[in-house]
């Protein structure tokens, strides 16, 4: 009788400490999915910071690129400016000179 009561307490235990085994099992496994999901993030974090990084520089290259843009095309109109008047200027020297050889014709 004492046998069978130390071999039930025996299988007892057996399957305590085969169903504490499977638990454990699992807390291992959950933790490697914790640890793989942490690693996950850690690099989707990473990645966020460098995208908004890069994201920094392409504005600030877009607003360098717009100021050279407007800054070009004030340069632009300046020229424009000078063009126009040099024309004027240009065209006033070519109606004094007609009106001069009209007025003193060179002779031959």
């Amino acid at each position: 009788m004492i046998c069978l009561n130390l071999l039930k307490r025996r299988r007892r235990w057996n399957l305590i400490k085969k169903n504490l085994e499977i638990e454990l099992q699992k807390i291992i496994e959950e933790a490697r999915l914790l640890a793989e999901a942490y690693d996950a993030r850690k690099s989707l974090e990473e990645a966020l910071s460098q995208a908004e990084n890069k994201t920094s520089v392409l504005i600030t290259e877009k607003e360098d690129v717009q100021d050279s843009k407007a800054a070009s095309e004030m340069e632009v109109e300046k020229m424009r400016e000078e063009i126009a008047i040099q024309t004027s200027r240009d065209e006033e020297i070519a109606e004094i000179k007609e009106k001069n050889l009209h007025k003193h014709p060179i002779q031959w």
